[in-house]
């Protein structure tokens, strides 16, 4: 008998005899060989594999965390190895979910065409590969491809949810061709949801295109297929979502003073949600972003992020996820993603962390986080 199991189960036997206090006799029962304390942790490519509790697997919410893939020009070892850290890490702070965010690119503000980009696009293979380590450590997978904002901010002003394709029909079929491969990855690692539409808020009302996106992508994936709103358009209150219980990436303009307290913040955060949906509506409500810069006068606009180097106030992200977890759990919302965390941050090293971007929550927010998911939920 070799390797780790091996020294565990010699351990076993040896324990058995100290505990019982019998060497040579043969009163008392010896520790079964198989008990849960013998049996070595699952492991991926020899990194331990941390596994979501049973009683957060059996919830109704999801409660996750949103992972943005930012080293797509890593190797495939090091990416699976990143994936098995960075999910321990969720599953640490008590999510059943993962979203894993990619980025795709179109050319402008008024484009023609979705593509990827080697080296900041992970290809089909890899998201199979990470999906299938989330489900390992018994996550709930959302896999979300972002268009990224880049090459559109080039007019001021404009971003993924403002783009105007020259031909929409043709976007769509670039859109739907760029999709496909990453849904049937999405289906090969074992995802339960696919995000087809997050923050295209300027083609929400083009209904027909969405369908057949929807028709073709339930051909390939048999998971849920979500879409997602940017808060500003879910708060303008009119028809035109792709579909009637799409997600919210929610960063409201609450209007709350720098130093609001926890309890003013829920109130205002409650009161934007009842405001622009009814009770059955935000029952089926993910709130798939939620997120701030933990800097002084966030509140103000929650969705702009904070320049690197700008000094820290922990207090304000803080405050901000305790709201939304408590505004969630209130209007009985069916679950939140904080975002985000990247592919390339290390969790378990609090000196890089000290470095992290304002709008990280590693070793500032986290703890609140894990508060919130082990906070009562259905």
């Amino acid at each position: 008998m070799t390797g780790i199991r091996g020294r565990l189960l010699a351990l076993a036997a040896t324990l058995a005899v100290t505990l019982c206090g019998c060497a040579g006799l043969s009163a008392g029962p010896a520790v079964p060989v198989g008990n849960d304390w013998t049996t070595p942790p699952p492991m991926i490519d020899g990194t331990p594999v941390s596994e979501v509790a049973a009683p957060s697997a059996r919830l109704t919410a999801d409660l996750g965390i949103q992972v943005y893939w930012n080293t797509a020009d890593a190797t495939r070892a090091r990416q699976q190895d990143e994936g098995t850290q960075i999910f321990n890490y969720v599953v640490g702070l008590g999510a059943n979910s993962v979203g894993i965010d990619f980025p795709f690119f179109t050319d402008g503000e008024y484009p023609t065409r979705v593509y990827g980009v080697p080296g900041s696009t992970p290809s089909p293979a890899i998201i199979a590969m990470l999906v299938a380590n989330g489900r390992a450590h018994g996550l709930r997978v959302l896999v979300r491809p972002l268009l990224d904002d880049g090459n559109i901010m080039a007019v001021n002003g404009d971003w993924r949810g403002s783009i105007r394709p020259r031909s929409v029909s043709s976007w769509f079929r670039s859109y739907l061709g760029f999709l496909t491969p990453y849904l049937r990855a999405a289906q090969a690692g074992g995802a339960t949801a696919f995000g087809i539409d997050t923050e295209l808020d300027s083609l929400a009302g083009q209904a027909g295109d969405w369908a057949r996106v929807r028709s073709a992508a339930a051909t390939l994936f048999t998971g849920q297929l979500v879409s997602a709103v940017n808060y500003g358009l879910w708060q303008q209150d009119k028809p035109g979502e792709p579909v009637p219980d799409a997600a919210l990436d929610a960063y409201p303009p609450l209007g709350a003073a720098s130093g609001a307290t926890v309890p003013t913040l829920t109130a205002a955060w409650v009161s934007w949600l009842r405001r622009h949906r009814p009770a059955q509506a935000l029952e089926k409500t993910v709130l798939q972003e939620v997120g701030i810069s933990a800097v002084a006068g966030a509140y103000a606009a929650p969705a702009i992020t904070a320049p690197d180097g700008t000094p820290l106030d922990v207090t304000v992200q803080r405050d901000w996820f305790a709201a939304a977890c408590a505004a969630a759990k209130t209007t009985r919302l069916a679950g939140l993603y904080f975002f985000d965390v990247n592919s390339s941050d290390n969790p378990l090293d609090p000196v890089a962390a000290a470095r992290y971007a304002p709008g990280s929550f590693i070793d500032r927010g986290d703890d609140v986080i894990k508060a919130c998911f082990g906070s009562g939920w259905s």
